[in-house]
């Protein structure tokens, strides 16, 4: 799988920051994993911390969706950005398709939940849903940033 070594520390951080705070930060348990992405996939999931140097884990396993499934029912409001795994193969779509499902049901049930991102947004789109969340944008980063306090360039701007 991908790895990004200038991020490893900013992603210990969060953990950190998490622990910390007394907040419980729900991270994947299993992957489903193939050689590559036009591969079939492995026949049985594989532990987050135990994928081979020579696999890819390219969408979440049956344990994480269930994991995220129990927590979304509970949940009021949810902020969503990025799919799950390579929702456009289907081999690799479900943990997508199965939390947006969910997603649908507790929007049905009056949760609030806001999608963004280009990658999220096209998933709900591949899945024909997108207009069965309760807003859906584009604007994955800028909405994290908006979101999280910081200031955007472009409302600056528009700001009299």
């Amino acid at each position: 799988s991908l790895l990004e070594p200038s991020m490893v520390e900013k992603a210990r951080s969060i953990i950190d920051l998490a622990r910390l705070s007394g907040k419980n930060l729900i991270l994947p348990v299993d992957v489903i994993c193939s050689e590559n992405i036009d591969e079939a996939p492995l026949p049985s999931p594989v532990n987050i911390r135990e994928i081979p140097d020579n696999l890819m884990g390219l969408d979440i396993g049956p344990r994480s969706i269930k994991k995220f499934n129990e927590i979304l029912d509970s949940a009021l409001t949810v902020i969503w950005n990025g799919p799950m795994g390579v929702f456009e193969k289907n081999s690799f779509s479900s943990g997508t398709r199965i939390i947006a499902d969910n997603l649908v049901r507790i929007v049905e049930k009056h949760a609030t939940v806001v999608a963004g991102g280009g990658d999220t947004s096209s998933a709900l789109k591949y899945f024909n849903i997108m207009e069965k969340l309760t807003h859906v944008s584009t604007g994955g980063g800028a909405s994290l940033e908006l979101m999280s306090g910081k200031s955007l360039k472009a409302i600056e701007r528009l700001e009299v």
